[in-house]
């Protein structure tokens, strides 16, 4: 009888034992959805934890694999990430957000050849998930495949019409590309859908620029700024339509609005520099092309011009050393050698005047002013054999239109 007890007993406690283990031993899916309370919580560390036991419940588990990638790339471990994205495609071959978030992954790390390849495999299982075209349109334009980005981006257009930022970005591709009529399309379809579209306007600005319509740049400029009165990159843009249309006020206002919001605004200094130049502050212009190559030492325009001042200062060895300088930044610009020439002869060094004439020559056959200064130097020289060739030559082409200094 005791023996009889003892086996009840014991099979009792051994239902037990297997009715508690059946109960906390969960399924794959139920630590998956733990795992996304955590994830929730923006707990990635500990939601990977829980996936990974959902996995070793039901290896096959694409879901926990797919999660435990995107937390990875979370924590910016990328590499880890590509693995487990390959090991959720490998159980779910057919799930085109995998693809996806894979391809979104590998432009994160600059892969974009094989971003472009992912991308088109998520289009393939759906075609009409337009994420996907426009992922793939910014990787292409990135990648240097700009038709292919124009392709993705009109299919996206088709499958989103009133979308403003594709028509612009397609447009930025189609300004890049020079094809200005198809970029002010796409500029102006992105304002016609966001009136109050600043980066649009400014664009479509610059197509206007290309164009030389002054009038549609100007009244562009004015949009931006009047949506954006802290940008200061329009202000210097609108300032250089203004000195072109010989309003020196007003441009003189905005390229110092663009310097007050941007103190280094290299361009700016060098843009008031050339309208003070213009309206005769030799000294103020002389300051700014200064302030400019401090924030952009290589730029030779503002070297070169700095070096008129000089030069028009009377400094003119220092103009020639401008000169210089300028030309090593850029020895394919006639005017400067002939700036160069103007200020050798003024100090009597001829023969590298001479030399400068020619090398203008070189670069411009058809650059009258320098055979009128070659014609000058070799009429002091001596050489009027020269002399008279060079203003024959600069008599036929003085009707010509030519660079000037």
């Amino acid at each position: 009888m005791n023996g009889l007890l003892k086996l009840c007993a014991l099979t009792f406690i051994v239902l037990i034992a297997v009715k508690l283990n059946a109960q906390s031993t969960k399924s794959a899916e139920q630590y998956f959805r733990d795992g996304m309370i955590k994830d929730s919580l923006k707990q990635y560390a500990d939601a990977i934890n829980i996936y990974l036991q959902a996995i070793s419940v039901k290896k096959d588990y694409a879901p926990a694999y797919f999660h435990i990638a995107q937390d990875e790339v979370l924590l910016k471990k990328y590499d880890d990430a590509i693995t487990n994205f390959n090991s959720a495609i490998n159980y779910d071959p057919k799930n085109y957000l995998i693809y996806f978030n894979l391809a979104n992954l590998k432009v994160k790390m600059g892969n974009y050849t094989s971003a472009i390849d992912d991308y088109q495999r998520c289009i393939n299982l759906n075609n009409g998930f337009k994420d996907a075209y426009h992922a793939k349109a910014i990787a292409e334009a990135n990648h240097t495949q700009q038709q292919n980005a124009i392709d993705d981006y009109t299919k996206f257009i088709a499958l989103s019409p009133n979308d403003p930022n594709a028509y612009y970005e397609r447009g930025n591709i189609e300004f890049n590309l020079a094809n200005y009529t198809l970029a002010l399309e796409d500029y102006s379809h992105a304002i016609a859908i966001n009136h109050e579209f600043t980066k649009a306007y400014l664009q479509r600005a610059m197509v206007y620029k290309v164009q030389d319509k002054k009038y549609e740049e100007y009244k562009d400029l004015c949009s931006t700024i009047h949506l954006d009165t802290n940008n200061s990159i329009p202000y210097n843009y609108r300032g250089l339509v203004e000195f072109q249309m010989d309003s020196f006020y007003s441009a003189m206002n905005d390229y110092n609005r663009a310097i007050d919001l941007s103190p280094n605004f290299a361009d700016a200094y060098f843009n008031r520099g050339v309208l003070k130049a213009k309206i005769g502050d030799q000294n103020g212009a002389l300051k700014d092309f200064d302030k400019s190559m401090v924030y952009n030492p290589n730029n030779a325009d503002a070297i070169y011009r700095r070096g008129i001042i000089k030069f028009n200062l009377g400094k003119l060895l220092d103009a020639i050393n401008d000169y210089t300088k300028a030309i090593s930044l850029n020895n394919f610009n006639p005017v400067v050698y002939l700036s160069r020439a103007d200020a050798e002869s003024k100090i009597g060094n001829y023969t590298a005047a001479l030399e400068d004439c020619n090398k203008a020559i070189l670069l411009n056959r058809r650059y009258a002013d320098a055979y009128q200064r070659r014609a000058v130097i070799r009429q002091v020289t001596g050489d009027l054999d020269g002399h008279n060739a060079d203003l024959a030559i600069y008599k036929n082409l003085q009707n010509t239109p030519v660079q000037k200094k």
